[in-house]
């Protein structure tokens, strides 16, 4: 199959599951937050109510990550803006909500890279990111991107309590080590020397380095290749 044929399948493919969660899943949360208010009704004043005001909020809430999963699954593969334009809105975004304080070091020069690996980049930001947001508990984010338009290094990194682990039922980590390798990248995910948690993609960076964000200490390394 060409790359152009390729990247309509999954382009079709893509606004599929899209259309999927919005008429499925999506609906089918709206329906049961609707439910828990009509029971919450029922149940009166009280703890009770409390926790089901609660249940609400945590259904409404999830039934908006799935609405920004599929805002991603149906947006354009190409950053029109490039990945600084993208990340910067995406975590702009964050900082205006105040979920977290962002730190964005953006450093893009030469020219864009091919859009198959743009796209694949820019979703690994997203999950990484997202992941912060729903389980690191941080203060801080940083985010840094540095690329020629031959070697490229995005890091992210919190000061929060996550995990290198991966839970059981999740799948995001193995999905960012999969999009790396569509694009013959290294992913590695370790942790900050103060706390947090460090995800750094590398693109064309010299075998040598991709060896050093292996070993241990890979928070200094990655920040060092981030850096470069």
């Amino acid at each position: 199959m060409s790359r152009p044929a390729a990247a309509g399948s999954a382009r079709d493919e893509r606004r599929r599951l899209a259309r999927e969660l919005h008429d499925g899943v999506i609906q089918q949360l709206v329906a049961l937050a609707y439910r828990v208010d009509e029971v919450a009704l029922v149940v009166g004043s009280g703890p009770g109510r409390e926790a089901l005001f609660a249940l609400r909020d945590d259904v409404t809430g999830i039934a908006c990550e799935v609405r920004r999963a599929v805002e991603g699954l149906r947006s354009e593969p190409r950053p029109v803006d490039g990945l600084s334009g993208a990340l910067s809105a995406y975590v702009g975004e964050l900082g205006r909500r105040g979920d977290l304080r962002v730190h964005l070091h953006l450093d893009e020069r030469g020219e864009r890279l091919p859009e198959s690996v743009e796209h694949e980049v820019l979703m690994v930001a997203r999950e990484a990111i997202t992941n912060v947001r729903r389980h690191a508990r941080a203060v801080n984010l940083w985010v840094r991107l540095v690329s020629d338009g031959h070697r490229l290094v995005l890091a992210i990194e919190d000061d929060g309590v996550g995990t290198v682990a991966p839970s059981p039922g999740h799948f995001g980590l193995q999905g960012m080590r999969e999009r790396a390798d569509q694009v013959g990248a290294a992913l590695v995910i370790g942790v900050r020397p103060d706390g947090g948690t460090v995800v750094t993609l590398a693109l064309g960076v010299p075998a040598r380095l991709r060896r050093d964000l292996r070993t241990e200490g890979e928070g200094d390394d990655t920040q060092r290749l981030a850096r470069r």
